[in-house]
């Protein structure tokens, strides 16, 4: 009796050594897995809020813990989604494989061979960037012309302006006087005081008409020249600005020879 009693004590004594880590070592292991399972559930959260890079994150802290089959797979699922939303189209669809090796003989996923079909059409060619449009180069303001330049120009100005004005002079008294003149005679048939008037007047017009004239010819002349030695020449071989006057039947007649600036 007393043998049998000890023999049933060491068996005890046994069971209780071998059943107290096996218990211990089981509620660990499933501790891990509700950690992984939490984590999975995490990262579909993230996915569906459009957080990927969390997703992916949780999703490997939910890989690193060694979960069970049905949480690795929803791990590689999640992860290889938010993979390809990323546009990592190499990594997700590896993802997604390991997530078909898994389910091996179970009913295709809808989301995942959607996902899978994506990736599969060819990237499309990005748009090259659009070429900038040549500017040119804004024009430099002309300068003002300088004093060599700017008193012939004057002079030119006010020469014809006193030319026009004694040629219509000269223009109105011709006007005046031909109501009274007798064409086939040459005779005016005003008054002698009245002749002499018309008469000197036509003169005055002519000579301001005249030396108007000769003045705008001369600034005329000098501006040309003034301008053509202070312009820069377009090339080396341009032909330089050469004034020249020449008589004629009527007076003088002044011009420029070359090409201006």
């Amino acid at each position: 009796m007393t043998r049998g009693c000890l023999t049933l004590t060491l068996s005890l004594l046994c069971a209780t050594v071998v059943i107290g880590p096996l218990s211990a070592h089981s509620a660990w292991a499933q501790g891990l897995e509700d950690e992984a399972r939490r984590q999975v559930d995490l990262a579909r959260a993230d996915f569906e809020a459009g957080a990927y890079e969390r997703a992916i994150n949780a999703c490997d802290s939910a890989l690193r813990l060694d979960p069970g089959r049905d949480v690795q797979t929803d791990a590689f699922k999640i992860k290889g989604l938010s993979l390809e939303q990323l546009g990592e189209r190499d990594d997700a669809r590896a993802m997604l494989l390991a997530f078909k090796s898994l389910r091996s003989g179970l009913p295709d996923d809808p989301e995942v061979e959607a996902a899978l079909a994506r990736m599969d059409e060819p990237k499309p060619e990005p748009e090259p960037p659009p070429q900038p449009r040549p500017t040119r180069e804004p024009r430099p303001a002309p300068k003002p012309p300088s004093e060599k330049v700017l008193f012939p120009l004057l002079a030119t100005i006010g020469g014809a302006g006193a030319a026009a004005a004694g040629f219509t002079v000269m223009g109105l008294s011709y006007e005046e006087a031909a109501p009274k003149l007798d064409e086939r005679s040459g005779t005016y048939l005003g008054s002698r005081d009245e002749y002499v008037t018309l008469q000197e007047r036509n003169k005055l017009g002519l000579q301001i008409g005249l030396a108007g004239s000769g003045v705008a010819g001369v600034g005329l002349v000098l501006t040309l020249v003034a301008a053509a030695r202070e312009a820069p020449s377009r090339t080396a071989a341009a032909p330089a600005v050469v004034p020249w006057a020449a008589p004629s039947a009527d007076g003088w007649v002044v011009g420029v020879a070359g090409t201006l600036p």
